[in-house]
C-alpha cells in the first residue's frame, strides 16, 4: 500500500497540484445553489488497519448547483485534493496517513455532451507549446440547461483520484461524495469525496475548485527563484544564504523554474490558524503560544512591527479539514503516535501559499511517564525511520526520540513533569516554521558551545536539535523566547526584503535535507549533520564517550548521574508502598531493570547524541571534504582525528566502565533497601529477607552484564552498527593524504580494524558477520586485498575444525560473503 501512496504523490505533483495565479477580475460562477445532501463519513477504525475491510458508508442522493456559462467556461481555475483522513497505516510511525495539503492544479471547464468536465491545464509541465497532454479530472452531470446557465450535480473524480493513487487500477472499488457546497467569498466549490482502493483501503479527500484570480498576489509579495536542479536556497543574491521550501518545478517556455513557498502578508494580512474541535480547553494555550511565538520575529522587523500569526481557536462549525481557505492543526487524539508533520500548497508561478495543514497527535502532549509502560521505551527499536508513505510532508518529527529523552535520566523530576508541555510547544513551533516557508537548517547547532552554560542551543528551530535542550526556545509558560539569529534573518528575507539583515549581522551557516544526504557527490560537508549538537560535530563524539566513561562531566549529565536519576524516578515512595503481592514485586523490580537498561541504551545507542549516533554520523569526517567547506577556526586534522578515534574506541569496547558498574551496584543496594520496606517484604524473617535481598541485588546487577555481553543488544549492537556505517560507499572515497602536517589513510585504518574483528574467534558471531560484510565491500581495493585473502584462509581452517552446527553455519556464511 505504501508504494501506491508514493505514486499518488508523485502523480499529483506531476499533474501540478499548485496555485498558478493570474490577475483576473473575479466573475461569480454560481447564480443559484440547491443542495439536498445526506451522507455519513466513512468509518475508519482508529486502532487497526482496515485495508481488508469494506467501507461503511451512505451514498449521496442529490446535490445540484446552477452555474453561469460565461463565467465557468471563460475562467482559469485551480483544482485541489487535500488528504483528510485514511485507513492507510504507516507502521514505521504508528499512525494513519492524514492531513496532507497536496496543492492546486491549474484547470479549465468545458461542456462535453451531458457532462461538464474539469480538465487539467498541463502547459506548465512541458517546454513545448504544442505538446502538453491534458488530463481529465472531474465529471459533473448536467441536470438541466438554459442559454445562460448549467445545473450540475456533484463531481465524480473517482477515476482521477484512484488512478493517481494506483496507476494500474482501472477504476475505484467505490467512490462517493460526502458533502458538496459553494462559498461565494472567493467562489470556492468544495466537495468531500471518499475513494476505496481495490484492496479496500479508504482515502478521504477534500476537493476544491476556485478561480485562479482568488489567489492573486499583493503588490508587496516577493517571488524567490530557486535552482530547479538543486532547490535549496535562493538562486542568486542574498537569498542564496537561506533555505526555503520549494514549490513545483515548472516550465515557462524552455526555462525550468521553481519558486520558494510562503504566505502573502501584504496589506496588513495575518496568517490565521485554527485547530480541530476535538482539542481540550486545557491544551489550547500551548497551541496558541507555539503559533504566536513567531510574532516575536515579526514584531521586531522594520516596517512590519505587528503580530502576523494569529491563533483563531477551534475550526468553525461546518468548515472541513482541507478547505484551502484555512490553515489547520489536526489535533489527533491518539495517545501513541510516532510523528508530527506539516504540508502546504502553493502557486508554482509565484510561490504564493494558499494554506498549510499540520498533523499533531496528542501523544506529543501526553508523553508523561506512562507513555511507554513497563519499560517499552527501552526496547530494541532504533529511532523511527523516515516515513515511507510518500505523502508530501516537509519533515517527520520523531516522537520515539522524545519519549526516550524523557526516560533518559538527563532531566530532574521537576523538569520531566514539565517536559510534555515544552515538547508540544517546541515541536509545533518547528512545524509552523515550515508553514512560514522555512526549510531545515542542520547547521543551526554550529553556534552551540557545550562548554558555555549560557550558549544558545541553536541559531534555528529548523535544525533537528536535542529535544531536551530545545526547550530554551521559549521563556517559561509563554509565547516569548529568544530571537534565534538564522530564523530572524531568514524570515526577514522572505517577508521583509531583508530590511533587518544589516552589514554587521553575522553570516549564518546553512544546510538543508538534500545537502545532508551527499552519498553521490564524491565529497562531503562534515558540518552538515542532523542532531550534531556541537559547534564542531566531531566534538560530540568526544562528549558521548566521556558521558559513558566518566562519573561526572562539566556542563552535562553523565551516564552515572542519569542512572541515579532514573532509579529515583522509577522506584518512588508510592510505588514501594504499592508492592503488596509477588506480582507487584516482580513488576516494580522489572521497572527498575527496564529503566536502567533504557538509560544505558539511550547513552550508548538510541539518543540523538549517543555514542552510536555521534560516531556513525561523524564518519563523514573520514571522507574527502568538499572544497573550502571548513570555516576559519576549525581544524581538519583535529576533526578527522576525533572521528577515527571514536570509531576505534567504540569497536574496542568490551565492557561498561567501572564508574557505571559501581553506580549500578549502588542502585542495586538501594533497591534492596527500598523494596524491603514494602508491605509485602517488611515483615519477613532474617533468613528470608537475606535470600530475597540477594535475588533483588543480582537481578539489578545483571542488567550490566546483559547490556555489555548479550550477543544481540547493548555493546554488541553498538559495534555492529558502527561496522555497518563503515561499509564502503563507491561514490564517497575515504580520505588518503595529508591533513595539515599528518599523513592519513582512513581506508587502510578501517579495513585493518574490520579484518581484526572478522578474524577474532573470541568475538560474537554477530560482530564477526558484520565485520566481514563491511570488509567485503572493499574487495578489489589495494587496502583490503591481502586482508581479505588472509581471512579466507582462516575461515577455511575454522570451517574444517568446526565443532558444532553453529560454528559450521557461521563459517559457511562468512566464506560465502568473501567469495
Amino acid at each position: 500500500m505504501k508504494s501506491k501512496i508514493h505514486l499518488l504523490l508523485l502523480a499529483l505533483i506531476a499533474l501540478g497540484f499548485t496555485n498558478a495565479c493570474t490577475n483576473h477580475t473575479r466573475v461569480p460562477v454560481v447564480s443559484n445553489v440547491k443542495t439536498s445532501f445526506s451522507a455519513e463519513k466513512v468509518s475508519v477504525a482508529p486502532t487497526q488497519n482496515r485495508q481488508d475491510q469494506s467501507p461503511v458508508k451512505s451514498r449521496s442522493i442529490t446535490a445540484e448547483i446552477t452555474v453561469k456559462k460565461d463565467a465557468i467556461l471563460n475562467q482559469e481555475f485551480f483544482f485541489g485534493a487535500d488528504l483528510q483522513y485514511s485507513s492507510i497505516y504507516d507502521k514505521s510511525f504508528d499512525l494513519y496517513n492524514q492531513s496532507s495539503a497536496m496543492g492546486h492544479i491549474p484547470a479549465f471547464f468545458r461542456v462535453n455532451g451531458k457532462e461538464l468536465q474539469l480538465v487539467a491545464d498541463n502547459h506548465r509541465l512541458f517546454p513545448s507549446d504544442v505538446n502538453h497532454p491534458e488530463r481529465l479530472i472531474s465529471r459533473y452531470q448536467i441536470l438541466s440547461e438554459t442559454p445562460d446557465t448549467l445545473t450540475i450535480s456533484e463531481a465524480n473524480s473517482g477515476e482521477f483520484l484512484v488512478t493517481t493513487i494506483d496507476p494500474s487500477a482501472q477504476s475505484p472499488r467505490d467512490h462517493w461524495a460526502r458533502s458538496f457546497e459553494f462559498v461565494a467569498d472567493g467562489n470556492y466549490l468544495l466537495q468531500e469525496s471518499s475513494v476505496v482502493l481495490q484492496d479496500g483501503s479508504v482515502v478521504e479527500v477534500m476537493e476544491s475548485v476556485f478561480p485562479r484570480s482568488t489567489l492573486a498576489i499583493s503588490d508587496s509579495f516577493q517571488t524567490f527563484k530557486m535552482d530547479p536542479e538543486d532547490a535549496t536556497g535562493g538562486l542568486e543574491g542574498d537569498l542564496a544564504n537561506y533555505r526555503m521550501l520549494q514549490g513545483e518545478s515548472i516550465f515557462k517556455g524552455e526555462e525550468k523554474l521553481v519558486f520558494a513557498q510562503h504566505f502573502d502578508i501584504g496589506n496588513g494580512k495575518t496568517i490565521d490558524w485554527y485547530v480541530t474541535s476535538n482539542i481540550k480547553d486545557s491544551e489550547m494555550p500551548v497551541v496558541r503560544d507555539a503559533l504566536e511565538g513567531w510574532n516575536r520575529y515579526f514584531r521586531s522587523y522594520e516596517g512590519i512591527g505587528r503580530d502576523v500569526v494569529k491563533f483563531m481557536g477551534r475550526l468553525p462549525d461546518g468548515v472541513k479539514l482541507g478547505d484551502p481557505r484555512f490553515n489547520v492543526i489536526n489535533w489527533d487524539s491518539r495517545l501513541v503516535a510516532g510523528a508530527a508533520y506539516e504540508s502546504q500548497a502553493s502557486d508554482p508561478f509565484t510561490g504564493k501559499q494558499s494554506h498549510s495543514l499540520i498533523y499533531m497527535p496528542v501523544a506529543w502532549f501526553q508523553i508523561g511517564m506512562d507513555y511507554w509502560k513497563n519499560g517499552q521505551y527501552s526496547d530494541d527499536k532504533d529511532s523511527a525511520p523516515k516515513s515511507k508513505s510518500g505523502f508530501k510532508h516537509h519533515c517527520m518529527r520523531d516522537l520515539h526520540g522524545a519519549a526516550e529523552a524523557l526516560h533518559s535520566g538527563r532531566m530532574s523530576a521537576d523538569e520531566a513533569a514539565r517536559f510534555s508541555t515544552q515538547l508540544m510547544k517546541q515541536t509545533l513551533f518547528h512545524e509552523v516554521g515550515h508553514a512560514l516557508g522555512l526549510a531545515h537548517n542542520f547547521k543551526g547547532s554550529l553556534t552551540f558551545d557545550r562548554s558555555k552554560p549560557d550558549s544558545m542551543f541553536s541559531s534555528s528551530i529548523m535544525d533537528y536539535n536535542d529535544y531536551e535542550i530545545e526547550r530554551a526556545a521559549f521563556t517559561g509558560d509563554s509565547a516569548e523566547g529568544p530571537l534565534l539569529e538564522y530564523d530572524r534573518q531568514a524570515l526577514s528575507a522572505i517577508y521583509n526584503q531583508m530590511k533587518d539583515v544589516k552589514a554587521s549581522s553575522p553570516k549564518m551557516a546553512v544546510c538543508a535535507d538534500s545537502e545532508a544526504d551527499t552519498e553521490d557527490s564524491g565529497a562531503v560537508d562534515p558540518l552538515c549533520i542532523r542532531y550534531d549538537i556541537e559547534n564542531d560535530p566531531t566534538l560530540s563524539v568526544t562528549t558521548a564517550l566521556k558521558r559513558v566513561q566518566e562519573a561526572a562531566i562539566d556542563h552535562d549529565v553523565s551516564l552515572v548521574e542519569a542512572l541515579k536519576n532514573a532509579k529515583a524516578t522509577t522506584l518512588s515512595a508510592e510505588v514501594i508502598q504499592g508492592v503488596q503481592s509477588k506480582d507487584q514485586l516482580i513488576q516494580a523490580l522489572g521497572s527498575v531493570r527496564s529503566s536502567l537498561m533504557g538509560v544505558m541504551r539511550f547513552y550508548y545507542l538510541s539518543g540523538k547524541a549517543s555514542v552510536s549516533k555521534t560516531v556513525r554520523t561523524n564518519i563523514k569526517s573520514l571522507y574527502v571534504f568538499e572544497d573550502g567547506v571548513l570555516p576559519e577556526g576549525l581544524s581538519e586534522l583535529a576533526m578527522r582525528t576525533r572521528a577515527i578515534q571514536g570509531v576505534k574506541a567504540t569497536l574496542e569496547m568490551k565492557d561498561l566502565s567501572e564508574a557505571v558498574k559501581k553506580q549500578v551496584a549502588q542502585i542495586a543496594d538501594e533497591t534492596v533497601s527500598d523494596l524491603m520496606k514494602s508491605p509485602l517484604l517488611s515483615g519477613l524473617g532474617q533468613a528470608a529477607s537475606a535470600s530475597i535481598s540477594e535475588q533483588i541485588r543480582k537481578a539489578v546487577n545483571s542488567s550490566v552484564a546483559q547490556f555489555a555481553h548479550d550477543p544481540s543488544k547493548g555493546l554488541v549492537k553498538l559495534k555492529t552498527g558502527v561496522m555497518d556505517a563503515l561499509t564502503r560507499v563507491e561514490t564517497l572515497p575515504y580520505f588518503f593524504g595529508k591533513a595539515e602536517s599528518s599523513q592519513m589513510d582512513f581506508e587502510s585504518d578501517i579495513t585493518v580494524m574490520l579484518s581484526e574483528i572478522a578474524g577474532d574467534m573470541a568475538a560474537s558471531p554477530s560482530e564477526r558477520l558484520h565485520a566481514t560484510k563491511a570488509l567485503a565491500s572493499f574487495a578489489g581495493r589495494s587496502s583490503a586485498s591481502d586482508l581479505i585473502g588472509k581471512l579466507k584462509v582462516q575461515v577455511d581452517m575454522e570451517l574444517k575444525a568446526a565443532a558444532s552446527n553453529d560454528d559450521r553455519e557461521l563459517m559457511t556464511l562468512l566464506k560465502s560473503i568473501l567469495q
